[in-house]
C-alpha cells in the first residue's frame, strides 16, 4: 500500500437497478395462453469522488481588456468576486451576438441565460473601471457579485 489512506484517492461507482416483472393471462384471445416479460422504472445511479487535488481545482478567470486582468490570486476562502453584467437582452441570439462583438474588441464573455458577463475582478474598483468603459462604448453595464 502507498501509505495514503482511502479518503485521498478518486472514486466512481456506477448502479443500475430495474424491477422485473412477468404477468400470464390464462385463457387469452383465442384460448391461448400467453406470458410477457418486462423491466419497470429503470433507475441508473452514479456516485463519485475527486481527489483532493481536483476538489481544490478552480477555473481560470476568462481574459478581458488589456490592463482589466485582475493579477490579485483568488483567495482560497470565500471572498467576494465581481464581474460586469451585460444584458439580460430580448433574445439569447442577441446576447450571443453581442458576445461575438464584445470578443472582436479583445473582451472575452460568459454567456448565462440571456446576460453576458465579463471578467472577475477582487474589488468592485476593478469590474467599475471596465464597466466604465463599456458605457463609453455605448453598453449598460452592471457590476455584479458572483458569489
Amino acid at each position: 500500500m502507498s501509505g495514503r489512506d482511502s479518503s485521498d484517492r478518486a472514486s466512481a461507482s456506477v448502479r443500475i437497478q430495474a424491477i422485473g416483472l412477468v404477468s400470464r393471462v390464462d385463457p387469452a384471445v383465442g384460448g391461448r395462453t400467453l406470458t410477457e416479460g418486462y423491466l419497470a422504472q429503470p433507475v441508473i445511479m452514479a456516485r463519485g469522488r475527486p481527489t483532493p487535488e481536483l476538489k481544490q481545482a478552480r477555473a481560470v478567470n476568462p481574459l478581458v481588456g488589456e490592463g482589466d486582468i485582475d493579477d490579485d490570486p483568488e483567495p482560497p476562502s470565500a471572498a467576494p468576486r465581481y464581474a460586469v453584467q451585460l444584458g439580460p437582452y430580448k433574445s439569447r441570439k442577441t446576447a450571443v451576438s453581442t458576445r461575438a462583438l464584445l470578443a472582436r474588441r479583445g473582451y472575452s464573455a460568459a454567456l448565462s441565460g440571456r446576460a453576458l458577463r465579463v471578467g472577475s475582478f477582487s474589488t468592485v474598483a476593478r469590474a467599475d473601471r471596465l464597466a466604465s468603459r463599456l458605457r463609453k462604448s455605448g453598453y449598460r453595464p452592471l457590476v455584479v457579485a458572483t458569489n
